[in-house]
């Protein structure tokens, strides 16, 4: 797929004006020239992959390299995108250092990223590199949703480049009777945060609510809901865990005017985890579970 990659065009069009529809096809038609070739080549250091949060002793068998810039007031738009395996020939010898993904790279752990050179406006904007890992088993049975991403911001990608930073551990845990117990604390996390959703029987519609946390706690007990307000604790149908590790502390974040905000969350986010916790079962053994 790599060489199919490389030989992807870009285009970019400014201030399309967008408002939320539930369907994709109701938003505005818009022509795109694709006319920017892949023609800025990088070979990126990529950190060491994390450890299977259900068995240790495995490694995640590989990651997604994705660049993009990041556009203040807009968003990002990616300009890159790459990916490398860890014993792609399936020896099994896995050890968290992908394999190089092009013939011309002679060096494990690392990877060549091919990208739009920035232009149409995007010159003087800040990259984003985030390098997401999830398991390449997707085939065995019952198994939860994981997922993991190292994030850099950089003001420059040269012909060579190094993602700095490692993976953040997962929250592993039990909800049971409104409260998250943290069965297995996640290494280097600054933030928890926990993912409750829950259909409405009549109506069909979701409701989401997320509760944070400050790293160092072991127990995230649900507050109940002002009157009025559906109880999403009470028989949720989804729990998702999430650790975080940013550039700061929780107390940073949180404080009214501190490090960053919703709109620049981004600038201090160096990684995180997510983890589907799953009802337990007699054909499954989960690792984050709801009782």
């Amino acid at each position: 797929m790599l060489p199919v990659v490389g030989k992807f065009q870009h285009g970019l069009v400014h201030d399309v004006n967008l408002t939320y529809k539930q369907s994709i096809s109701n938003f505005p038609a818009v022509d795109i020239a694709l006319e920017q070739k892949h023609s800025q080549h990088s070979v990126v250091t990529l950190p060491k992959l994390p450890k299977h949060p259900r068995d240790s002793s495995k490694y995640m068998g590989g990651g997604i390299l994705l660049a993009a810039v990041n556009v203040e007031g807009r968003g990002m738009v990616p300009v890159g995108l790459t990916a490398a395996l860890d014993d792609p020939e399936e020896t099994g010898t896995r050890d968290g250092v992908v394999n190089p993904n092009y013939d011309e790279i002679k060096e494990d752990g690392k990877a060549q990223l091919n990208l739009v050179p920035r232009y149409n406006g995007l010159e003087e904007d800040p990259f984003v590199l985030g390098f997401f890992t999830i398991p390449i088993e997707l085939n065995e049975k019952n198994q939860p949703i994981v997922f993991a991403v190292v994030i850099n911001n950089t003001s420059n990608i040269g012909a060579e480049h190094e993602i700095t930073g490692s993976f953040v551990g997962f929250m592993k845990g039990t909800f049971k009777n409104r409260s998250f117990t943290i069965s297995g604390k996640a290494e280097d996390a600054d933030i928890h945060r926990l993912l409750l959703t829950k259909k409405n029987k009549q109506t069909k519609d979701e409701r989401h609510w997320a509760v944070f946390a400050d790293g160092s706690s072991t127990n995230l007990l649900m507050p109940t809901p002002p009157d009025g307000f559906e109880d999403v604790a009470v028989n949720p149908n989804d729990v998702w865990s999430t650790s975080i590790k940013v550039d700061g502390d929780y107390q940073e974040l949180i404080r009214l005017g501190g490090k960053a905000n919703i709109d620049t969350l981004q600038n201090v986010l160096e990684s995180f985890t997510l983890l589907q916790c799953q009802k337990k079962k007699t054909d499954n053994n989960p690792i984050c579970f709801i009782e």
